[in-house]
């Protein structure tokens, strides 16, 4: 019994490491339209986990600092943004269109998809667990994952 409140307590911990804090509700996304232009043009949206300037490959490299937020796809560009529950805004925290990426790996990784993108000098990873479509229907990852790789083939 001892052993299970253990356990217990352990998982409810790890718990919270695996969330991504507050999802656009209606209020949230209307806010989101105000602040972020691409949230009302998106054609994906996805609660996602950034990890700037690292390539996510081995499992070191999941120890390093992620940024929780929300992945937004365009027909033209990748926008990443945080809500910021104390200003109830998003603040866009990385953009990108796709023509300026020089390339693009997608993976699947359990449940979750890591996308890893270089722009410039610079590589960013991107894992999501689900999607939704621009008119709230879910979206499945492989499809998501197809869109994006067709996007960065035509601006290639």
């Amino acid at each position: 019994m001892k052993m299970a409140v253990i356990l217990f307590t352990i998982l409810l911990s790890l718990s919270g490491c695996a969330t991504y804090g507050p999802g656009p509700t209606d209020i949230e996304y209307s806010q989101a339209i105000n602040k972020l232009p691409i949230a009302k043009i998106s054609v994906y949206t996805m609660k996602a986990s950034w990890f700037p300037n690292v390539m996510l490959g081995d499992v070191m490299s999941f120890h390093s600092p992620s940024v929780a937020g929300t992945l937004f796809l365009s027909q033209e560009q990748m926008v990443f943004a945080t809500f910021d529950s104390e200003t109830n805004i998003f603040l866009q925290s990385f953009s990108s269109p796709y023509s300026d990426m020089r390339w693009i790996t997608i993976k699947k990784h359990g449940v979750s998809r890591i996308i890893r993108i270089q722009t410039n000098n610079n590589v960013h990873s991107f894992v999501y667990s689900s999607g939704s479509k621009n008119n709230g229907e879910d979206a499945d990852k492989d499809e998501i994952m197809q869109f994006l790789l067709d996007k960065f083939k035509k601006a290639s």
